[in-house]
């Protein structure tokens, strides 16, 4: 939490709300777990619980900090809807960093990512965490939530999408734009170095026919036999 802490305070997205920064201790367990076949890293039992994920030594250790003073925690209240919330914040000289107690960082990026995209928006991040977790799926309340299940996602896993062509008359019209900017130019230049007659040459060619790409013909499928 203190790492967590002393992140938002760095990218400056402290003080964090309380039920922000346990949901973060969440994920990190999420993402540890992910690489390292379901262990994660407080070892903590987590349970559907309260909005989602929740671990009762998760919260008696930030109250532990606040308590010895090694973070801040601000009180506000609502005052038209009688609510009162807390913020939090490392103290100062709270140097530690998620890579400083050995979060990988691959984890530590995922977890910079979150506090950008959640720090000051917790619906969606209760939203994330609720529906797009894999120990919260299909968990009921009071459920203990298993991470053994929990499996980094590949690049492979995805299909790759072709792209629709380029029709050949927007390849023609970019070439004109091309061709009508460099003679337009005065003194036209580029950061490697002038223009020369073989790049001249080079963008000629371009209005050339293109090569032949790919196989033609004719095939006959028959009998096996």
């Amino acid at each position: 939490m203190l790492a967590i802490l002393r992140e938002a305070q760095r990218a400056g997205q402290a003080p964090l709300l309380r039920t922000i920064l346990h949901k973060l201790v969440y994920l990190a367990d999420v993402y540890v777990a992910e690489e390292a076949a379901g262990h994660t890293y407080t070892g903590e039992t987590w349970r559907f619980l309260h909005y989602g994920p929740f671990a009762a030594g998760v919260a008696q250790a930030l109250d532990r900090l606040e308590a010895s003073g090694s973070v801040y925690c601000e009180r506000r209240e609502i005052k038209d809807k009688d609510v009162e919330y807390a913020l939090y914040s490392a103290r100062t000289g709270a140097n530690e960093t998620l890579r400083d107690i050995q979060i990988s960082g691959s984890v530590a990026l995922r977890l910079g990512a979150d506090l950008k995209r959640y720090a000051r928006n917790l619906p969606a991040l209760l939203d994330y965490v609720y529906f797009r977790t894999e120990p919260m799926e299909g968990a009921f309340p009071g459920q203990i939530l298993s991470f053994d299940s929990c499996v980094k996602e590949s690049i492979a896993d995805y299909k790759a999408i072709d792209m629709l062509p380029i029709s050949n008359a927007k390849i023609k019209r970019a070439r004109e734009i091309f061709k009508k900017r460099l003679s337009n130019s005065a003194a036209v230049q580029i950061a490697s170095g002038p223009i020369d007659e073989i790049f001249l040459q080079g963008i000629a060619a371009l209005d050339e026919e293109p090569l032949p790409t790919g196989l033609a013909g004719t095939v006959k499928i028959g009998s096996p036999d």
